[in-house]
């Protein structure tokens, strides 16, 4: 899940977790990044070679399933690498809510499609505006203002694309607003 990565930015930047060692950081990130970004994608590629996925980019919602497991399986160990790191618990919830929201795209990829650009776009907004409203003097206001545009150009984009239906993309901004409020 693309959206993690960035999360961990604003993280880091517009939070107190910006006093950390500057080490300290590039593990945090290095993490975030090898098990919600590259891990899924090696897998993915894998996939394809051994021809279990029809493309890399997983269009089809069947090819997506495997994927999604995995994904959810290194996103529990990323977070429990984080617990154990001792994340304080308000930044812990992201990743929680990055959990749900792959368990729900799995879900939903047993019997339909949903935007995981949408969900991920959706998410990050989200935790842009919960975190504007918890570190006001931190995050300034452009930057959720900025992602929500953002998820709007995104969702716009996969309609003109005809990669999803206004339902699917609308079906994944909620997923993703809605999986990140109920942990943070």
């Amino acid at each position: 899940m693309l959206a993690l990565p960035w999360a961990a930015l604003l993280l880091i930047t517009f939070t107190p977790m910006c006093m950390l060692r500057s080490s300290a950081k590039w593990t945090f990130i290095g993490e975030v990044m090898l098990y919600s970004v590259l891990l899924p994608l090696v897998l993915a590629v894998i996939l394809y070679k051994m021809k279990m996925v029809k493309d890399v980019a997983l269009h089809d919602r069947k090819d997506r399933i495997i994927p999604l497991l995995a994904q959810i399986i290194f996103l529990v160990v990323l977070e429990i690498t984080l617990q154990w790191q001792a994340l304080p618990l308000w930044a812990l919830s992201i990743f929680k809510g990055g959990i749900l929201l792959a368990v729900i795209a799995c879900a939903v990829s047993f019997f339909w499609k949903i935007s995981g650009h949408a969900m991920a776009n959706g998410a990050l907004a989200t935790i842009a505006f919960v975190l504007y409203f918890e570190f006001p003097l931190m995050m300034p206001l452009c930057i959720p203002l900025v992602l929500l545009v953002t998820l709007g150009l995104v969702c716009s984009l996969r309609l003109y694309l005809k990669r999803h239906t206004l339902a699917q993309v609308a079906a994944g901004a909620l997923a993703g607003c809605l999986s990140m409020l109920v942990f943070l």
